[in-house]
């Protein structure tokens, strides 16, 4: 009688599990990855066109179609005396049921169709014979009873039959695709019906599968891939183990007719995780993400590789996320691309923007989108002095009350950028500039122009107000004029300098701003009001157009800062600024974001004129930070069943981080005339790019400047 089938174990098999260690082909093909993604084969029927399963043993309860069959005219008995299909099933099928081993595809159906020659099995030590017609027979009758999958763990020199070959053709034409074991020759090319991989007639239907030991190098009985290369892989072959019973016991078998049920049940959990695939679709996927064995690429002894279900169950080619607009975006981006610290983390830890994706096969994946909108890498935060380099000046005075002075800079080649960073970048630039400034009475005009990185010069703007800064201008235009302690001037500049990062033809970020300043005695005051326009990213982010993921922004800002001489020593600064950010197309817009931030400075200039006295800084700052304001998107919803209409939804979230950066600073610094300058640095970092619970950034700073010449 048919045993009662023995209860599934719950959840799903992992590579801990007892069972799935008992067959080391499971881990060599990486099963468990498929099985933790949903890969269970269930509803997908796999023919065993062979010697007939045996439904009753004990770890293929309840796996065994009854509609299973026999294809030998007259002969009606679908159990065969030979256990070679029974083998072969266990290692596609068997139960996951607390005992023996787990097949690749552990709840899908095995379809036996037996269609050994009668008398050929004897004993277990003979091999059984298979007619083509029967055969044909054999085939014809899987593909027209739900096997999505045929096994034939069969061989010869062939080639087939015509009836052989017409029936392959016909299943072939109905989606059926065939593993075909290569042969236990150590032949160079595998046997007929495995060079039918590489048939126009059938190819991409048919795969042939070679044999691999447990050191992960072909078996020296296995035929390898040769003429048949495009359409081969190999599998786990050599002593694995199948055929258990409930006490443990099971059978140790070896040869290429146990790799290629490997192949069967890899193609089962594929079609089952992935309904949109077709038969064909599916073997190109496994030959695709195969583990390229032996020779780079595709080669005469593995082919294709070791099957890899791990990477068959990750996307392949470009992942691309439906918008709803009809398009898609793809889910990747470029070199460089990241959110702005200003930002913080307020993207990477939203659940806002988990939504669909489909790979290059159209399947369907999750998506969470807070990866591809990464925050910006993790940058030194140091302002020190450095030295300047070479530097040349040319004043020449017009007349009482018109002169010109031209200015030229070389950074020495390990001085920071305008990001403090000691970056070599990916297109390298001497960092140089030139600075030019003519003044006629109360007007002045000064231009200036940088490369590699070099910060602005400090007659401009944007060398000081945190906004502007933004920009990373390489270049600007300054123009004022003077009337008493009131002086009011126009800056605009801007940044064009993304080649760096591999991108061309971006549009630059560019400021502009309106500065009024006051100076009367030991108080000096200036307010700026600008706008920050940003086609690349809000606030410092590099989100181009281009990757399908702009953002482009604009920022209204003002910022103020006080400056007063505490006697002839001391210095206090003062400064603080808010800015309101839109950015309203794209993928992801952002409604009116409104930022800060401020800075508290007290510094000690040195009075002797020979430098050796003491002189130090104190800095206490918040760099610009969100405060306040909303992403939002409309995405996909991962639809309850594979394959369900997208239904899509606006979401919204905090653009604001979770912390709050603070940077502190004290320095020291003191000449000791011609033997040098040093000055000494050290910085504190609290919520470093204002992600709340930041590791204390701390540092010291030491620099020795001299000259010798």
């Amino acid at each position: 009688p048919t045993p009662t089938p023995t209860p599934m174990v719950q959840g799903f098999p992992t590579a801990s599990n007892g069972e799935f260690q008992a067959n080391w082909g499971l881990a060599a093909i990486h099963a468990d990855a498929a099985f933790a993604n949903g890969g269970t084969g269930k509803g997908i029927t796999v023919a065993v066109v062979d010697t007939g399963v045996d439904s009753n043993q004990a770890d293929l309860a309840g796996a065994v179609s009854s509609q299973s069959t026999d294809a030998y005219p007259s002969r009606g008995v679908p159990i065969g005396t030979d256990p070679h299909a029974t083998y072969i099933a266990g290692i596609v099928a068997a139960r996951y049921n607390g005992f023996g081993t787990i097949g690749v595809a552990y709840q899908s159906t095995i379809l036996s169709v037996r269609a050994d020659t009668p008398g050929s099995c004897t004993t277990v030590a003979n091999s059984c014979a298979f007619d083509d017609d029967v055969l044909a027979t054999g085939i014809t009758y899987a593909a027209t009873h739900g096997a999505r999958v045929i096994n034939l763990s069969i061989g010869g020199p062939g080639p087939d039959t015509a009836a052989f070959e017409q029936a392959l053709a016909q299943a072939v034409a109905a989606g059926v695709v065939f593993t075909v074991s290569a042969g236990n020759d150590g032949a160079a090319s595998p046997d007929y019906p495995g060079l039918y991989a590489v048939d126009p007639r059938f190819k991409g239907s048919v795969i042939a599968v070679g044999a691999t030991t447990q050191a992960g190098v072909l078996a020296s009985f296995s035929n390898g891939a040769g003429a048949a290369a495009s359409g081969y892989v190999v599998a786990p072959g050599d002593k694995v183990l199948t055929g258990c019973n409930a006490q443990g016991s099971c059978w140790s078998i070896s040869g290429t007719s146990f790799s290629a049920p490997h192949v069967a049940g890899a193609l089962a959990l594929v079609l089952q995780a992935f309904p949109n695939l077709s038969g064909a679709q599916a073997v190109s996927l496994l030959e695709r993400t195969a583990d390229d064995l032996g020779a780079p690429g595709v080669d005469s002894v593995y082919g294709n590789g070791l099957i890899n279900l791990n990477r068959a169950f990750q996307p392949v080619g470009t992942l691309s996320v439906p918008s709803a607009g009809g398009g898609a975006v793809p889910a990747t981006t470029g070199v460089g691309v990241s959110v702005g610290t200003a930002f913080g983390d307020a993207v990477s830890v939203s659940a806002g923007l988990k939504t669909v994706g489909y790979d290059s096969y159209n399947r369907l994946f999750n998506v969470n989108l807070a990866g591809v909108y990464r925050g910006a890498s993790r940058q030194g935060k140091w302002r020190a002095d450095v030295p300047d380099g070479r530097r040349t000046s040319v004043n020449l005075a017009l007349s009482p009350t018109a002169r010109v002075n031209l200015t030229t800079s070389l950074a020495p080649l390990d001085s920071p950028s305008r990001d403090g960073v000691f970056a070599p970048g990916f297109a390298s630039q001497t960092r140089a500039d030139i600075d030019l400034t003519v003044s006629v009475g109360r007007l002045g005009l000064t231009a200036w122009s940088g490369q590699g990185g070099l910060p602005p010069a400090p007659s401009m703007s944007a060398a000081r107000d945190p906004f502007a800064a933004l920009a990373g201008a390489d270049h600007a235009v300054r123009m004022g004029y003077r009337l008493g302690a009131v002086s009011v001037f126009g800056e605009t500049g801007g940044a064009s300098d993304y080649a760096r990062l591999g991108y061309s033809n971006l549009k630059a970020s560019q400021y502009t701003l309106a500065e009024v300043s006051w100076a009367q005695g030991a108080l000096s005051a200036t307010a700026d009001v600008g706008r920050l326009s940003e086609p690349q990213g809000p606030l410092g982010s590099f989100l181009p157009a281009r990757n399908g993921f702009g953002l482009a922004a604009a920022t209204q800002f003002v910022t103020g800062r006080v400056d007063w001489a505490l006697g002839d020593r001391l210095e206090l600064s003062v400064g603080a600024g808010a800015g309101r950010t839109t950015a309203p197309a794209g993928l992801l817009r952002l409604t009116s974001a409104t930022s800060s931030t401020w800075s508290l400075s007290l510094n000690a200039r040195c009075a002797d004129a020979r430098g050796g006295c003491l002189r130090w800084s104190a800095r206490i700052e918040q760099p610009v930070r969100v405060e306040q304001g909303q992403f939002y998107t409309t995405l996909a919803e991962a639809p309850l069943h594979y394959g369900d209409p997208l239904i899509f939804s606006t979401r919204r979230f905090s653009a604001a981080p979770s912390g709050r950066q603070i940077n502190m600073s004290f320095g020291l610094g003191k000449s000791f005339g011609a033997i040098g300058d040093l000055d000494l640095k050290a910085l504190d970092i609290v919520d470093d790019d204002n992600r709340a619970g930041a590791p204390l950034d701390l540092g010291i700073l030491a620099t020795w400047r001299a000259q010798f010449w």
